[in-house]
């Protein structure tokens, strides 16, 4: 199926972060918050996100595995688009 509707990030505090939050440390920022997401299940779920990395937006996706293989969370390779605004579509 498609994504979902995105929906908004309340804080650091929403169930987001333990999905994804691995994968994003693996970009290396020392500051980012999610500020809105998509989600599509394939075989395990592919997140969309929206990232405020300091004053500016950045895209990317993330692939998390379904929960038997073990495997960790991952920012799916050329998927990091910088230079976004808060109110470019996901």
């Amino acid at each position: 199926g498609g994504h979902s509707s995105a929906k908004v990030v309340s804080g650091p505090e929403d169930p987001i972060y333990g999905e994804v939050g691995t994968a994003l440390e693996a970009l290396g920022l020392e500051t980012v918050s999610i500020h809105s997401y998509t989600q599509q299940v394939v075989a395990g779920m592919n997140y969309k996100l929206k990232l405020a990395v300091g004053d500016e937006y950045w895209h990317c996706t993330v692939y998390k595995p379904l929960p038997h293989t073990g495997e960790p969370a991952v920012v799916t390779e050329d998927t990091l688009e910088k230079g976004k605004t808060e109110s470019d579509d996901l």
